[in-house]
């Protein structure tokens, strides 16, 4: 990587980072992923060949395989405009972000993809022009329209995965932040050795708040979460009670975060998101 200038050093609660820095770009790098260095000059050719899973006006997703680095998931931020870069000069950029939340949950037993590496181009020397994400990439998800049949059909393993599910959110709930998507698509299972395994996917609409999240934040995602199991049960012609499994999943999130949640504000959420679905 052709980065004239002088690295530093970063510990965080899952792993350490180096970070290098030049005029137009900055990278932070997981010191146990010092292999991805030489590929970081220029993040995009690395989309050359790549399995592309998404690529939209905000953001270019894939899986990349490399000789020197293996499997990763890289993920590009595209460049919103300058006065878009102007007003937010002062914001944390999402991939910061992402490292941020990915490590804090990780150190507390949480499943998600450790971020390998972050790198941040710049206009002028200041205003964040693009931004790139490096994660490890998590093979053999079960796909949602494959889990969700299976959850409703067997109650012991709708609860494995309900209980799961719950762990990861209320750690990220005692850490004043929410997830801001949790739809079944961005919480990833597989089947392991071990049993079932259940993590969270795409942090970027987290939110971190500097007090203890009310009832009615954390409420949100939990909506977010039940609308996404209907959906994908009604895609599949599968008839479902949506005020029984809102039921079978907040009364556990309850007893585990000792917060009594609003059913009626709840249930609002989750139409709202099913019928802003259906449009």
């Amino acid at each position: 990587m052709n980065i004239k200038s002088t690295s530093s050093h970063h510990g965080s609660n899952s792993g350490d980072y180096l970070s290098f820095r030049s005029d137009k770009l900055s990278v932070l790098i997981n010191t146990g992923r010092l292999e991805l260095r030489a590929l970081l000059d220029s993040p995009d050719r690395l989309f050359e060949g790549a399995l592309i899973l998404k690529d939209s006006r905000s953001v270019k997703a894939a899986r990349v395989e490399t000789a020197e680095a293996g499997v990763f998931f890289l993920k590009r931020y595209n460049s919103k405009g300058f006065f878009y870069a102007l007003r937010h000069i002062l914001s944390k950029p999402r991939p910061a972000k992402v490292l941020r939340v990915s490590n804090l949950l990780r150190s507390a037993g949480v499943k998600t993809p450790q971020v390998l590496a972050a790198v941040f181009k710049y206009r002028y020397h200041l205003l964040l022009n693009t931004s790139y994400l490096i994660t490890d990439y998590v093979e053999n998800i079960i796909p949602p329209n494959t889990l969700i049949p299976g959850l409703l059909e067997n109650k012991s393993y709708f609860t494995e995965y309900r209980n799961q599910v719950i762990f990861c959110l209320n750690h990220l709930h005692e850490n004043c932040t929410t997830h801001g998507d949790l739809k079944i698509h961005n919480i990833y299972s597989r089947d392991t050795a071990a049993g079932l395994e259940v993590g969270l996917l795409d942090l970027d609409s987290v939110e971190c708040y500097k007090s203890p999240l009310t009832a009615k934040t954390r409420a949100k995602d939990l909506a977010r979460f039940v609308a996404s199991i209907i959906q994908v049960a009604d895609s599949n012609h599968i008839a479902t009670d949506q005020l029984q499994i809102s039921e079978f999943i907040i009364t556990e999130y309850e007893r585990v975060s000792g917060f009594s949640l609003d059913r009626e504000y709840i249930s609002r959420r989750i139409k709202h998101h099913i019928c802003r679905k259906r449009k």
